[in-house]
């Protein structure tokens, strides 16, 4: 059965945050829209929703919607959002741990479980998925989390370094000023070492960004952060050295795909897993070491690279063209079952 309308549900919080998981429900929304389905944003005076609702991540607001939605007959979807950088071993531990000490998030089980269809990115996310909340594989569908405009591939350096004055050569961080980002340890990492570092994102911790810039040498520099879409990022992307974001956390990393769409070189960590979706385009230290993460840094600034094999090779997969198709196809699923 084909799908025309989809709505979209997102925190409803989520003009506050603004984080990668809002950035993904307006991207998705946007490019539905451009493929020709309906789309429209879940709201509390929504009356009437389109033929499949998709959850963005999972939020305990979440299961009481999608409990009246299924009631109604209507399918649903869900993108995860969700990892445990842990074995699946450790994930069922954790599993019976919390169900014996009441901290077990219910709720989150019941959206789950209740969907027709969970988006996946990554087959270490469905393990884990799997394990901590019982889930069926057959109803997991790897998707992934979200897209990148060809555009940012035609992004030069220039306009980023005339806009903020920038002349030598630097590692660049992208991401939400927080503990999961790790900032903090890229910090300690390149501390002393004389290698520009830039930070560039929304400050959502104050006091975890006091930590940083306490920390920070005098050849660190936090930059206010830009508008999604800006052709700055793109800009700042191109101009890095090296692009290094060694989070803790993680399942997909949207700054990461459009560096590596713009060709940049990548450190990124091996916490979460991220082998899967950037395979040999990056290295990957271990984000609780900073020596591991200096060493990574240092080797990519020093290695040759093929930023035109790295961005036809994510082109092929990270489009909005192809997440889009890939959508529909489970939008379809979804209907069906």
């Amino acid at each position: 059965m084909s799908v025309s309308s989809v709505t979209i549900v997102m925190r409803p919080d989520g003009g506050l945050i603004q984080g990668g998981g809002e950035v993904q429900a307006l991207q998705t929304a946007a490019a539905l829209e451009r493929s020709g389905l309906r789309t429209d944003i879940f709201t509390p005076l929504t009356t009437e929703v389109g033929d499949v609702v998709h959850f963005i991540g999972c939020q305990e607001t979440y299961a009481d919607t999608i409990a009246l939605l299924r009631s109604k007959g209507v399918p649903c979807v869900t993108s995860s959002i969700w990892h445990r950088p842990r074995s699946t071993f450790r994930v069922r531990c954790d599993r019976l741990i919390k169900r014996a000490s009441g901290t077990y998030p219910r709720r989150h089980r019941d959206l789950f479980h209740a969907s027709n269809l969970i988006f996946t990115p990554t087959e270490a996310v469905e393990r884990r998925l799997e394990a901590f909340f019982e889930l069926p594989r057959g109803r997991m569908f790897r998707v992934p989390n979200a897209g990148v405009s060809t555009d940012i591939m035609d992004s030069e350096p220039d306009a980023f370094r005339q806009a903020f004055g920038i002349e030598d050569d630097f590692i660049l961080h992208v991401g939400m000023i927080t503990a999961r980002k790790n900032q903090l340890g890229l910090i300690r990492a390149m501390r002393g070492t004389g290698k520009r570092v830039i930070f560039l994102g929304r400050v959502m911790d104050e006091d975890y960004a006091r930590l940083c810039r306490s920390e920070a040498d005098d050849r660190m520099l936090f930059l206010d952060p830009l508008s999604h879409g800006s052709p700055l990022i793109g800009s700042a992307y191109a101009a890095a050295r090296v692009v290094c974001i060694p989070s803790f956390l993680e399942d997909f990393l949207i700054a990461g795909i459009e560096a590596a769409m713009v060709g940049a070189k990548l450190v990124l960590s091996q916490n979460w897993y991220p082998e899967e979706l950037y395979e040999d385009f990056a290295l990957y230290p271990d984000a609780h070491s900073p020596s591991s993460i200096r060493a990574a840094v240092e080797q990519a600034w020093g290695q040759s690279h093929e930023p035109n094999r790295q961005r036809d090779w994510f082109a092929k997969r990270y489009t909005w063209e192809t997440v889009t198709a890939r959508l529909r196809q489970g939008y379809e699923r979804a209907i069906e079952s």
